[in-house]
C-alpha cells in the first residue's frame, strides 16, 4: 500500500493539501506579489512546497536542507519567491542569502476571506467588519 503522505510531519502534509485549494493558493500569491495569479500548480518537494505557473514560482520553505537541495533546482525561475510561515526561519544562518519572506498565517486567512467568491466566506468577511 502506498503512503498517502509526502512529508513525515502531518502539519506539512495538511499545508500541502490546503495549498491545493485555489482560493488559498491564489490568496497567498496575491500576498506575495500584489497580483492575481491563476492556475497555480502545487508540487511537494523534499524540503518545500512549490506553487507555480508560467509567471511566478512561490516556494514555501519547510525544512533545513532547502538551501542545498530544492533551491538549486528552482533558483533560475522567473519571479521566484521563497516564503515561510515560521517567523524565525528568515533569520536562520542557513537561509540568510535566500531572501526568505515571512508570511503570517492570519494575514493569509484574512486575505482568503477578502478575495473569496464563496458566499459563506464572503459572509464571514462581512461579519468580521461589523462593529
Amino acid at each position: 500500500m502506498m503512503n498517502p503522505f509526502y512529508y513525515s510531519n502531518i502539519d506539512d502534509n495538511m499545508l500541502c493539501q490546503l495549498m491545493k485549494n485555489k482560493e488559498i493558493s491564489c490568496s497567498l500569491a496575491y500576498i506575495v506579489c500584489a497580483k492575481q495569479h491563476e492556475d497555480l500548480e502545487i508540487t511537494p518537494k523534499k524540503h518545500s512546497i512549490e506553487l507555480s505557473n508560467n509567471e511566478i514560482s512561490i516556494n514555501i520553505l519547510l525544512y533545513v536542507g532547502f538551501e542545498s537541495d530544492d533551491y538549486y533546482t528552482i533558483n533560475r525561475k522567473n519571479n521566484l519567491h521563497i516564503i515561510t510561515f515560521n517567523e524565525i526561519v528568515p533569520s536562520m544562518i542557513e537561509f540568510t542569502d535566500l531572501n526568505v519572506k515571512f508570511i503570517d498565517k492570519t494575514a493569509l486567512l484574512f486575505t482568503v476571506l477578502a478575495l473569496s467568491k464563496n458566499p459563506i466566506l464572503t459572509d464571514l468577511h462581512h461579519l468580521r467588519k461589523i462593529k
